[in-house]
């Protein structure tokens, strides 16, 4: 049931037997791979830069607004 909620909310990706509808797969759960599921496919390049610029601007809000 949690699979297909983030499933649903795209940050997995489901392979589903069709003849049961069971999950026979997902990708894992890590922020690299929710990024390429809701990104698409990229180079390792792009990943990381992606990667920081999440973790970098948030710190940048929050500093600028102290």
């Amino acid at each position: 049931m949690v699979l297909r909620i983030l499933s649903t909310l795209g940050l997995t990706k489901l392979t589903l037997q069709p003849t049961t509808g069971a999950i026979t797969e997902a990708t894992n759960l890590t922020i690299l791979n929710v990024f390429l599921v809701r990104l698409g496919p990229m180079n390792e390049k792009g990943l990381v830069e992606v990667l920081i610029g999440t973790q970098v601007r948030p710190a940048e809000l929050f500093l600028s607004s102290r």
